[in-house]
């Protein structure tokens, strides 16, 4: 993450005690900041290894292939 978005999301969090909540309470909190991606990034559900993510691509971003990880 570049340094300008990093402190842009901590200076949204700057008011919220992480510490006194639980769990659940800190993901509300975390994705209460969240906005939606741009128009035309497509995000797929996928499983990896027992972990369910999401694969985020951007609009205009290359293919990843093997070679290019």
């Amino acid at each position: 993450m570049a340094s300008e978005e990093l402190r842009t999301v901590r200076e949204m969090m700057s008011g919220v005690d992480l510490d006194r909540l639980t769990v659940p309470e800190r993901r509300a909190a975390v994705e209460s900041a969240a906005s939606e991606p741009p128009p035309g990034t497509t995000v797929t559900p996928v499983d990896a290894g027992g972990v369910p993510v999401e694969w985020v691509v951007a609009p205009g971003a290359g293919r990843v292939t093997r070679a290019s990880r």
